[in-house]
């Protein structure tokens, strides 16, 4: 801390950081707080003094000074609700599925977990594309990929058919599962390069040129996760070949870019998972959905209720 920023002035930041994320609802979306609060950094400094003002009786420091310690106020109560859900995959997930799409050799399961962390973690402090971080982030706190993976293997779906497919024969269910799951994981550090766009094809010699980039970067995250993850920001509709996983994986992102509501429905009124899917369904030509994987969704969450 700086000379000139007194302890108490600090810890009226850290009080005016916190009470902007709760205002910003920081409990229920905090990457999305997180980007309200660094808008207000970013904004100019007049905005950010006068913001601090409201909760510092004297901020007698200059606003570069504020700024900086707003902006790791920011960081921590960001991290600090995001990185346990990212920690309980990472620590719950075997990576045994490494060996089947990746022709490494052996490598230590704790330097994979340590490797994905860092690869998320840097991204969630850079601020780089927060909404693609917050679908990733829902994925894992709200378990979709468990809960609708569980109910695709067990209709042994179309849906099914294809996944199994795409993957190595070896993936069980649990395989399959942590293969998207790490997808996700790993996917937001590839937007800021992509910089998708709903209209944005990114071609196939594009992607294998992109994977094999971040391949050594990631390392050693498999090539074969890195492509998929690529593959996920096209719209299907412009996609050529078996995009079982990479469909699916678009969906997902989009429907959890705002967290699902996970409240029960009024009498009467669709659930919120079901609701979703059939408006995807009206705007799926627009948006590139995959519409034979739509209506298993839809089904699915109509089936369950969801």
């Amino acid at each position: 801390m700086s000379a000139t920023v007194k302890s108490e002035e600090a810890a009226e930041i850290k009080r005016c950081a916190e009470g902007l994320f709760s205002r910003y609802g920081g409990d229920s979306d905090p990457i999305i707080a997180g980007l309200f609060m660094r808008r207000i950094i970013s904004s100019g400094e007049e905005n950010l003094g006068e913001v601090i003002s409201q909760y510092c009786s004297d901020p007698c420091h200059d606003n570069e000074e504020l700024r900086q310690i707003f902006y790791q106020e920011i960081l921590s109560l960001v991290s600090s609700a995001v990185i346990p859900t990212i920690n309980r995959f990472i620590d719950d997930c075997d990576f045994n599925f490494f060996d089947a799409v990746s022709d490494s050799g052996s490598i230590s399961v704790e330097f994979i977990r340590e490797r994905i962390y860092f690869i998320f973690k840097e991204t969630l402090d850079s601020g780089a594309g927060e909404i693609i971080l917050n679908s990733s982030f829902n994925i894992l706190r709200y378990r979709i990929i468990d809960k609708y993976l569980d109910e695709i293997f067990a209709m042994e779906s179309e849906l099914y058919r294809e996944i199994i497919k795409e993957v190595p024969k070896s993936f069980s269910l649990k395989d399959c599962k942590n293969f998207i799951k790490t997808i996700f994981v790993v996917r937001p550090s590839l937007y800021p390069e992509i910089n998708w766009k709903s209209t944005k094809h990114i071609s196939d010699e594009e992607r294998r040129v992109i994977a094999k980039r971040y391949e050594s970067r990631f390392r050693p995250i498999p090539c074969r996760i890195i492509d998929e993850a690529v593959k996920s920001f096209n719209p299907m509709n412009v996609t050529s070949g078996s995009n079982a996983v990479a469909g699916l994986v678009y969906i997902f992102d989009l429907f959890c870019r705002v967290s699902p509501w996970q409240g029960v429905p009024e009498p009467g009124a669709e659930p919120p998972h079901k609701s979703w899917f059939s408006l995807a369904l009206i705007n799926s030509e627009y948006f590139g959905f995959n519409t034979g994987i739509l209506e298993e969704l839809y089904c699915i969450a109509g089936e369950r209720n969801w």
